[in-house]
């Protein structure tokens, strides 16, 4: 859809007015008149309302606050202004269906212009008072049936002055006419576009053979209620077996399984049951190993990243995930020790912390291993201090559980005999992404939705709602408490960099001057990381470096390649070995940027991380510290192709935008309703804000007032949001997610998404396409 203004119907409109305004003031008042339909043209207007630059808040209510129309029904419909007007005209811009549109091209009366061109408009009602007033209420008779949808654009005038022009009031659809698209696609799909696995457990109301070959112990419902949104695989039979295997998959292109897991609201509390096991199966899948072993999940929401080994990248592989019954003592199943990867906000001093649970591994023989539980809470720190890997990120929007008696008891009543399982848990939205392709643009109108655009999107639903002219992405379901969308993985990388760098080192010269590098050696042992050399620590006692001490006021992105246990090193997956990203201040101060654990960089790859508030000082330098290792040759990591980078490209010529519109008042709640824009250069396991400002105490480097956290009050109507994208989201793979803050009752809509190269962001005026700017 397009919210552009259009001088055609600002002429039609003023035009309108005047035939009204020269009418008899004296005539009589009719309570409806039946809709008269003409051909007039609309391109939207995204800044609708305002009196000298000031706001208009416009309201409209229809008795009974129906979602949808019946035609011919008459309506009682009641327009609210805060501010005064004398003469006010409102206009029915109605959506035909494509059966309606069809006959209408037939006859010539539309072309293929584009989206606003030959609609169908009617005259709803227009009133002129010989005294200002703030509110109006009359009776509209609805259409007959077929005509669509209808959006009502209002136009308010005081002493012959435009208050407002175009501003869609209400939106409203015909009760039982077939819609453009559903309200949402099917996301199931195995070797798509971009995507090698993926099943929400949404698309068909029982297990998907296309992605499934075996399910045991498990039904596709919400009886517990939701994982993620809608159904779920539940696994809570307390007999048998319980396991999930999908079919052979080509997973030659693949690097991470994500998936989500909770025990909704029947957990059941200090279960003895046994864990979850996650493996990959090869040889027709008979051969089992395993990856990953997850403790059973609370009532609360865990999303799950798990690394595939390059054993597992191949042709006809399979994935299981597996709860073994506690009658079980033995299994083919051959265990690979590892520790869990999870989703985890990158902790920084201006990052509030979170309470996650953590686990680590310890192998004692090629057969058994060993779990310890222990719950952490990441600090806010000014040294480098060792924890273990967060392994499990509970999220903070949580569904809010209503159980009863019954519910409860259902778990607790003993049957006769011993149970396989006491524990019940579910799992959805699981994901294979294929992370070979990956365009360098994102295009979005959802007019229909490409689900190739997007991973997933609990609680939002595709329809024409939110006073859009067309389909939009909305989120207003009551108490859907994740309200999100994630994109898929994108190119954004950037070719040169070099006329920004703040500082760079590649490591290929023996010497580092300025550097304070402990425990560390140039070598190529653990493979090529970025080009040739890197810097290896393997020593024998204290393994550290730090960058030669800068002003990072202006700093905003930290880069760099890191292995641990790549190539001919080795290194074992314990979290005590841990590698901890800091910076430093002339103060000594240290708060943690990241933790680094062997398991997730046995194969070398970049990371780009934000450096924002605090950490910008006029002197600090950046530092990697292994605080506790086995000796030479052991638990050895290495670094290279070290980047510091401002916030924006400033001289590399870079064009690359976000672009999309926003509202924030999409239905009946108008309490708070915040979104926030976030990215992932780690395919998800933690994100941080796209933009976040750099202003007063609160902030040690330059001012930047640009944010990527949008609030309810600036977002009252539909308005497109231009932003250049940051030096830290300009990789070879990062991901997106606009997310709502209000856990109970969401309230937003999302449309018209542009990400990629947009010429000087069309210089805040146009929108962004793929040939240019509209």
């Amino acid at each position: 859809m397009r919210h552009d203004s259009d001088k055609s119907m600002e002429s039609m409109i003023l035009r309108l007015l005047l035939v009204v305004l020269s009418l008899d003031l004296t005539f009589t008042y009719q309570p409806y008149v039946a809709p008269f339909f003409f051909m007039c043209n609309f391109h939207g207007n995204v800044n609708e309302l305002g009196i000298d630059n000031g706001e208009v808040a416009l309201s409209v209510s229809i008795e009974g606050n129906p979602e949808l129309y019946r035609p011919g029904k008459l309506y009682n419909v009641t327009i609210t202004s805060s501010v005064n007007f004398d003469g006010f005209f409102l206009t029915g811009l109605y959506t035909l269906t494509s059966e309606a549109r069809a006959r209408m091209q037939g006859l010539g009366f539309f072309d293929n212009r584009g989206a606003g061109n030959n609609l169908m408009c009617s005259i709803v009602h227009s009133q002129v008072n010989p005294e200002p007033q703030h509110r109006l209420t009359f009776t509209w008779m609805a259409p007959a049936s077929g005509t669509g949808c209808v959006s009502f654009l209002a136009t308010g005038t005081l002493r012959n002055q435009l208050l407002f022009k175009d501003t869609t009031v209400l939106q409203m659809c015909e009760e039982g006419a077939p819609t453009t698209s559903p309200l949402r696609p099917e996301l199931a799909i195995l070797h798509g576009n971009g995507i090698i696995m993926r099943d929400d457990f949404d698309s068909s109301p029982d297990v998907n053979i296309l992605v499934w070959n075996e399910v045991a112990g498990a039904n596709i419902s919400r009886d517990c209620g939701h994982v993620m949104y809608g159904d779920s695989s539940w696994l809570c039979q307390r007999y048998g077996q319980r396991k999930l295997v999908t079919v052979p998959m080509n997973t030659s292109t693949a690097s991470i399984i994500q998936f989500a897991l909770s025990a909704g609201r029947c957990e059941v509390h200090n279960s003895a049951d046994n864990e979850i096991t996650v493996s990959y199966g090869l040889q027709g899948c008979t051969v089992w190993t395993a990856i990953d072993s997850i403790r059973l999940p609370s009532s609360l929401t865990e999303v799950h990243l798990v690394y595939l080994p390059k054993e597992a990248r191949a042709e006809g592989v399979c994935l299981k995930w597996e709860q073994m019954s506690n009658s079980t003592t033995t299994t083919e199943t051959i265990p690979v020790t590892t520790e869990p990867m999870t989703t985890e906000p990158m902790t920084t001093e201006s990052t509030t912390s979170e309470s996650m649970t953590s686990e680590s591994t310890t192998s004692e023989s090629t057969t058994e291993s060993t779990t310890t539980e222990s719950t952490t809470t990441k600090p806010m720190t000014t040294e480098p201090i060792t924890y273990p890997p967060t392994t499990t990120q509970i999220l903070t929007t949580t569904e809010k559980l209503t159980t009863t008696t019954e519910l409860w008891f259902r778990w607790d009543i003993a049957d006769e005999g011993q149970p396989d399982f006491n524990s019940c848990w579910g799992i959805d939205n699981v994901l294979v992404v294929n992370t070979a392709e990956r365009p360098t643009r994102l295009v979005e109108n959802f007019d229909p939705i490409d689900p190739s655009n997007w991973l997933f999107f609990p609680g939002g639903n595709i329809r024409q709602k939110c006073r859009s002219e067309e389909n939009s992405m909305f989120f207003n379901m009551e108490n859907q408490t994740l309200n999100y969308v994630v994109s898929r993985d994108l190119d954004l990388s950037v070719p040169d960099v070099t006329p920004d760098l703040m500082l760079e080192e590649q490591f290929e010269s023996k010497r580092q001057p300025g550097w304070d590098i402990s425990g560390g050696r140039v070598d190529v042992i653990c493979g090529v990381l970025y080009h040739a050399n890197s810097m290896v620590f393997d020593g024998a006692g204290a393994r550290r470096a730090c960058t030669p001490y800068l002003d990072t006021r202006l700093a905003g992105n930290l880069r760099f390649y890191f292995g641990f246990g790549s190539g001919r090193c080795q290194a074992l997956d314990t979290w005590e070995s841990n590698v901890y990203v800091y910076i430093e201040d002339s103060h000594a101060h240290k708060p943690v940027l990241l933790n680094l654990t062997s398991e997730d960089y046995k194969e070398s790859r970049l990371l780009s991380l934000p450096i924002n508030g605090h950490q910008r000082q006029s002197k600090a330098r950046i530092c990697w510290e292994q605080k506790h290792h086995r000796g030479v040759d052991l638990d050895v990591w290495a670094i290279d192709g070290v980047q510091v980078l401002p916030h924006f490209p400033r001289r590399s010529g870079v064009t690359k935008m976000v672009q999309f519109d926003l509202t924030l008042n999409c239905g009946t709640n108008t309490s708070r309703n915040d979104v926030d824009l976030q990215a992932s250069t780690d395919f998800g396991k933690s994100w941080f804000t796209v933009h976040e400002p750099c202003i007063g105490s609160n902030c040690g480097g330059k001012h930047q007032p640009v944010t990527s956290e949008y609030e309810s009050e600036d977002f009252i109507n539909w308005k497109r949001v231009t932003s250049p994208l940051p030096f830290v989201a300009l990789v070879p793979h990062v991901r997106f997610r606009w997310s709502g803050k209000n856990q109970q009752k969401p309230n937003w809509a999302l449309d018209n998404v542009f990400i990629g190269d947009c010429e000087a962001g069309c210089h805040g005026n146009g929108q962004c396409t793929r040939t240019g700017c509209r």
